[in-house]
């Protein structure tokens, strides 16, 4: 059955902003995506002090999806900060330069005859911090005194070209929080919509089919 003009309009726009909205979610699932350095670390509660993992069971930084932080807290004693190969300190998702890593215990947990927790003077503990792909290096610092504990390179991890590299190629290039990936969602479904609506008018002026 052959629908009339406006009817057909209507159906089409609807059609239009269906797969919007489909390009949107699928979108929104991709950039919510995070990857994280995840460090292996020790430490000592008595002494208050950070240093790299002495089990061996981890690499001591590694990179992937899962996120060994979940707790960044106002209780951390800790926060992580992240520096490009220029020394310019890197913008956390929340806006902040910092990245709080929760509170660290050294209880273990033993199951035994008289199963409890037991406090130790260290332990070797697994937490993460967004990734950067510009990322050269992070520090680790005393969340009530701002000293550094931890400094770890991370260059091997970053992408191939350096923020230095661009530079020499591009004088003007500044320093910049990267456009997110759900930025970049909207701008492509922005354009999708204006060219389908532009077509849309096109046809319909025209006369054609829609």
């Amino acid at each position: 059955m052959n629908l009339p003009a406006p009817l057909e309009g209507r159906n089409t726009v609807k059609t239009l902003f269906v797969f919007i909205a489909l390009l949107l979610l699928s979108a929104g699932a991709w950039a919510s995506e995070q990857r994280y350095y995840t460090l292996s670390l020790n430490y000592n509660a008595a002494a208050n002090t950070v240093d790299i993992g002495k089990t061996n069971l981890f690499p001591t930084v590694e990179v992937g999806e899962a996120n060994q932080t979940l707790d960044t807290g106002t209780g951390s004693q800790f926060y992580a900060m992240v520096f490009d190969s220029r020394g310019n300190a890197l913008v956390m998702p929340d806006g902040s330069d910092k990245y709080y890593l929760g509170r660290w215990t050294t209880n273990i947990y033993f199951d035994s005859d008289t199963p409890g927790f037991i406090e130790r003077a260290e332990a070797d503990v697994r937490i993460s911090v967004p990734y950067f792909p510009q990322g050269h290096r992070i520090d680790i610092h005393d969340a009530k005194t701002n000293a550094l504990k931890l400094s770890l390179d991370v260059s091997r991890f970053a992408e191939a070209r350096t923020l230095a590299e661009e530079e020499a190629d591009n004088p003007t290039v500044v320093q910049q929080k990267p456009i997110s990936g759900m930025t970049w969602a909207f701008i492509v479904a922005g354009v999708v919509a204006f060219l389908g609506i532009a077509i849309f008018f096109y046809k319909r002026r025209q006369g054609g089919d829609i």
